[in-house]
């Protein structure tokens, strides 16, 4: 049986994490691939995080996606970076997926 979201329109996804929890985001990104293909998810920003073109580059993959997921690990509730992409996404009233990796 096939999964469809969105009546199988693109739905983009932007995933705030700490840089510790790389090995989730890639975990994640692998999963979301293989079993929901009609989810884009937008890339990281490379950029110096709260440069100029750090904040507009995030600030526009968090507007162009549907869904902001949040991974709650180690780090995550000191990262300056993940409590700003969570303000934005909450300013922006996109709907949140929050994943405890602790438990």
């Amino acid at each position: 049986m096939s999964k469809s979201i969105n009546n199988g329109a693109p739905v983009g996804m932007f995933i705030c994490n700490d840089p510790i929890d790389c090995s989730w985001r890639e975990y994640i990104n692998r999963l979301v691939k293989n079993t929901l293909p009609q989810v884009k998810i937008m890339n990281q920003v490379r950029d110096e995080p709260f440069s100029k073109a750090w904040f507009l580059r995030t600030h526009d993959r968090i507007l162009r996606s549907e869904v902001v997921t949040v991974l709650i690990g180690e780090g995550s509730w000191i990262s300056k970076t993940v409590a700003w992409e969570l303000e934005c996404a909450l300013a922006l009233k996109k709907s949140l997926v929050i994943l405890n990796l602790n438990s």
